[in-house]
């Protein structure tokens, strides 16, 4: 976490390559990534070089009671992750954060302003007042794993050479 935020970034050089390249390369890595997933809203930004992505996860975890039994009772997260790609000549970067969420029955979401208006800050999830904090931590761990999942992806994509020769 940093400024209460999760996050991972990373910059990345590839030598000889242009703005333009990496730029599409960004656009398709996005296009391959977030294919079929939640992908809320996205700019794309020639002239600046800023591929901004907004996109959610949505986590569910066994209740503690649910865990005591059969019952499959869950408790749902839904956390708005928010993925920049940013491209000079020869370099790029990666930045993905997650600096809000919302917690409770509620799956679906019929906007971003409806998300924002239910959606707490990312600090509070863990804190020491709130019960069951095991629970929250491992929601926390899902929630990593899935960044990592896409970074990785996104970065895999943005490796490889735009196929232009036909």
């Amino acid at each position: 976490m940093k400024d209460g935020n999760v996050y991972v970034e990373a910059v990345v050089e590839l030598p000889n390559t242009t703005k333009q390249e990496l730029f599409s390369r960004a656009k398709l890595a996005v296009q391959k990534t977030f294919a079929g997933n939640k992908l809320g809203t996205s700019n794309y930004d020639l002239e600046s070089g800023i591929c901004s992505i907004n996109n959610f996860y949505d986590i569910s975890d066994r209740t503690f009671m649910g865990s005591l039994s059969d019952d499959p009772t869950t408790d749902k997260y839904n956390f708005n992750a928010l993925l920049f790609i940013i491209v000079k000549d020869g370099k790029y970067k990666i930045k993905m954060e997650v600096p809000q969420y919302t917690y409770g029955q509620s799956l679906k979401y019929n906007s971003y302003e409806d998300f924002v208006s239910h959606s707490m800050p990312v600090r509070n999830l863990a804190n020491s007042r709130q019960s069951l904090k095991r629970q929250r931590m491992r929601v926390l761990k899902t929630l990593n794993e899935k960044m990592l999942t896409t970074f990785n992806l996104i970065q895999k994509e943005m490796e490889k050479k735009l196929d232009t020769d036909f």
